[in-house]
C-alpha cells in the first residue's frame, strides 16, 4: 500500500533542470497553497505543513490572514515562474 501511494504520487518532472532555487520555490507555494487549504477549513497534515515550510525556508511565528497568504502565494508563483525561466542557468551555477 505504501509503494502504490508513493508511486501514485509522483511530483517530479523533466521539463526542468533540477536546482536548489527551484525546488524552494516549488516548496514555497506548495506551502502556501496548503495553508490556504487550511484557512478554508480543509482538512491538512501538521507534518505536511511543516516539511513544506522547512523545504521552503519559511519562517513565520505568527498567525497569518487571508489576505497575507493570498499574497504570498502570489508571490511564490511569481517566483517561481522566474526560476523555471532561468532553470538552466540555476542547474549552471549550482
Amino acid at each position: 500500500m505504501i509503494h502504490a501511494e508513493k508511486a501514485s504520487c509522483k511530483k517530479h518532472t523533466n521539463t526542468y533542470a533540477w536546482s536548489p532555487q527551484l525546488i524552494q520555490a516549488v516548496q514555497g507555494e506548495r506551502f502556501w497553497k496548503l495553508m490556504l487549504k487550511c484557512s478554508k477549513g480543509l482538512p491538512v497534515a501538521p507534518s505536511a505543513l511543516l516539511r513544506t515550510k522547512t523545504a521552503a525556508g519559511i519562517t513565520l511565528s505568527t498567525a497569518v490572514s487571508i489576505t497575507e497568504i493570498i499574497d504570498n502565494l502570489r508571490a511564490a508563483a511569481k517566483s517561481r515562474k522566474q526560476a523555471q525561466t532561468r532553470h538552466k542557468d540555476l542547474r549552471d551555477s549550482y
